[in-house]
């Protein structure tokens, strides 16, 4: 009886892999995720751009999750289209954490704009990474 349990599970681990292999994602979830949270909050955030004061901590947890995307695709082996498109991100979202630390008043149509800005970049950023390959 314990040979014939032995001999069934160790044809059932194979098929186990099979089944992980054909149905997991195709992609990299966790830069998926990453990304759908900045997607999320610029798109989110515009209704809030005529606050500044309301506006720093959106402004930083952007800019967090743009560090937390590049430092994840940095060492991932044969990652290198999302490392040239973390670094993009990092472009577009430093210039604008450093503005909202200044003392001066930032417009309202200054901050929508690069919430649309950021809204796009991160949509076509998730739509590369959703279509690649693992």
């Amino acid at each position: 009886m314990k040979k014939n349990l032995a001999i069934f599970m160790i044809t059932l681990l194979p098929s186990c892999a099979a089944y992980d292999a054909y149905f997991m994602a195709k992609f990299d979830q966790n830069e998926y995720q990453l990304i759908n949270d900045i997607r999320s909050l610029a798109q989110i955030s515009s209704e809030f751009c005529s606050n500044q004061q309301q506006m720093v901590p959106i402004v930083d947890r952007i800019y967090l999750k743009s560090i937390e995307f590049k430092n994840y695709a940095e060492f991932i082996p044969e990652n290198k289209a999302s490392i040239k498109l973390s670094e993009s991100l990092i472009d577009l979202t430093e210039p604008l954490h450093v503005r909202y630390h200044k003392t001066e008043k930032i417009s309202e149509a200054y901050c929508k704009q690069k919430m649309d800005i950021l809204k796009n970049a991160a949509t076509v950023i998730a739509q590369t990474i959703g279509s690649k390959p693992r």
